[in-house]
């Protein structure tokens, strides 16, 4: 599996090959520890299609997929920076050995020890608008 993101070319990002100081970096601006990513991808991995498409979990898991390739091909970006690309410009793409998926779309990508996501449809990406009134007069 390797990653297309606007058109260059990812090797299928491997979680056990991040450094130490950007899993520091990373948990710096996350929160999140190498545990929590972990159980993140599991569960997202035990997920339907339908349940990942509206799955939070599921976009953070692509958006740490993406994030560590780019940041294993040498890329200084933050995981933000890493993510602040339309899903457009984002593709998963199978390579000859990697498992079949039934969904049309490619297979996920495994980040380390089994955690895998697919990315979630444009549409599902919109952000949503806040219902409350302002507060500015």
């Amino acid at each position: 599996m390797k990653i297309v993101i606007e058109g260059r070319e990812y090797p299928q990002p491997d979680f056990d090959r991040v450094t130490v100081w950007q899993q520091i970096s990373f948990q710096k601006e996350t929160g999140m520890t190498p545990k929590d990513i972990r159980e993140m991808g599991e569960r997202v991995q035990s997920m339907t299609q339908e349940q990942r498409e509206d799955s939070t979990d599921a976009l953070i898991v692509a958006g740490i997929a993406i994030w560590i390739a780019r940041a294993s091909a040498g890329e200084d970006v933050t995981f933000q920076q890493a993510c602040d690309i339309p899903f457009s410009d984002v593709q998963f793409v199978a390579e000859p050995g990697d498992e079949e998926s039934p969904d049309p779309r490619p297979a996920p990508p495994a980040i380390g020890r089994g955690v895998a996501s697919r990315p979630l449809p444009a549409d599902r990406l919109k952000k949503k608008t806040s219902k409350k009134a302002s507060s500015a007069a």
